[in-house]
């Protein structure tokens, strides 16, 4: 037989390198092992597994329409923008000492009792201070009175709360105080309302829901009203400015308590009228900012269910959620946010939002006790009127400590 007839009808046996015969059991095997080779090496090489990309570092999901449930029990009322001067914050630390000297003797354990005011119910403590007047719509939350003091002129005014001594209540009033001893008293900042004082009610007999009584300070109004005013959400300036001043009131709330708010919608931000000019001195860490006055000097408010700030990355979530959240009421409903007006310029709404996206992305940290800084930084970098430049007319002397 020739080599070429061998050829054609031997295949090698690659088990022991021997030619059988091709149509043979073996090499009919030895055949088609080779076909099954040439197919695997024809095929294309499956495609690598996919290794996920790391979630990014977020915030927890943000409200996009806050639920107010103690919509009526905050302290503001109306005044004139011409009796408006006593609340620059030389003049408020005055009348705050003078009014916890006019009350220091309602002490802890104190109730309040029953009194006619003309037709109006309202109530006493012993007869140191009168609440003769509600502010709002009473709700289960808690109900405010307008409340004048024994011998103190009328135009000395104040607001009571009487709430409900749960822990969460007993927790704002502790938080109130130190913030009041601390922060105000002290010209750190003008962003927060004073408590004057405080009791918790211990006779079971009287209704739970007026055993906790706080005096404070009054507001004329919340941002949840300031978003539906056209003359205020439709400047550019005036939106821009309120909203550092909120990012500056959380900044200082997270830097001086170690505490983030957790609820920071529409409702827990107060403003007081303001008729000063200039600009305001800050200083957050070693750097200083400067922001121009405005009709408006905004508050936080509301610390009930306010927690610790501990060194991990889900409390910086946590704190970062404080601005987030808020920035929608500077964001219009066709973009996103709680301007349901849509009175926010057009231009403005788009860069607050997109401002708010990059926080997102890029500012939760597992060192939270450092990011109000990095946020008052950031926002230094993208809004101009806020500014590390000194202007010619500084209004406070000492600097607002963020």
């Amino acid at each position: 037989m020739s080599d070429t007839t061998l050829k054609r009808t031997c295949v090698i046996n690659p088990a022991t390198d021997r030619a059988v015969k091709a149509d043979g059991k073996i090499g009919q095997r030895v055949i088609a092992a080779r076909q099954k080779q040439k197919e695997r090496k024809a095929a294309p090489a499956p495609a690598p597994k996919a290794v996920p990309k790391p979630a990014p570092k977020t915030a927890p999901k943000v409200d996009k329409k806050p639920v107010i449930k103690d919509v009526e029990d905050t302290p503001f009322i109306n005044e004139p923008t011409t009796a408006t001067g006593k609340y620059n914050l030389p003049e408020r630390v005055k009348f705050i000492k003078q009014i916890k000297q006019l009350v220091k003797d309602i002490k802890n354990g104190d109730c309040v009792e029953p009194k006619k005011f003309g037709s109006r119910d309202g109530y006493t403590v012993r007869d140191i201070i009168n609440l003769e007047e509600v502010i709002g719509t009473p709700s289960k939350y808690g109900v405010i009175y307008l409340t004048t003091i024994k011998g103190a002129p009328s135009s000395y005014k104040i607001a009571s709360k009487l709430f409900k001594p749960t822990t969460g209540n007993q927790n704002e009033v502790k938080i109130m105080d130190y913030i009041t001893n601390n922060i105000i008293l002290t010209e750190k900042s003008r962003h927060f309302l004073a408590l004057y004082n405080n009791t918790r009610c211990m006779d079971n007999k009287l209704q739970e829901k007026i055993r906790l009584l706080s005096i404070n300070e009054l507001a004329h109004g919340d941002l949840k009203g300031l978003i539906s005013k056209n003359a205020v959400m439709g400047n550019d300036n005036l939106v821009y400015n309120l909203l550092l001043q909120v990012m500056i009131s959380i900044a200082t709330f997270q830097k001086q308590t170690k505490l983030y708010h957790y609820d920071c919608h529409y409702g827990n931000f107060l403003y007081q009228k303001n008729i000063e000019k200039g600009h305001y001195h800050y200083q957050a860490g070693v750097e200083d900012y400067y922001l121009p006055s405005c009709d408006y000097n905004m508050m936080i408010y509301d610390f009930g269910i306010a927690k610790k700030i501990t060194n991990d990355l889900a409390s910086g979530r946590y704190v970062l959620a404080d601005y987030l959240r808020i920035m929608n009421a500077f964001i219009n409903a066709n973009d996103g946010g709680w301007c349901d007006g849509n009175l926010i310029k057009d231009k403005v709404s788009k860069d607050i939002a997109s401002m708010r996206r990059e926080m997102m992305m890029n500012f939760v940290f597992d060192d939270p006790l450092n990011t109000p800084d990095k946020i008052i930084k950031y926002f230094a970098q993208q809004i101009p009127a806020f500014t590390k430049l000194r202007p010619p007319k500084i209004i406070n002397t000492k600097p607002f400590v963020i």
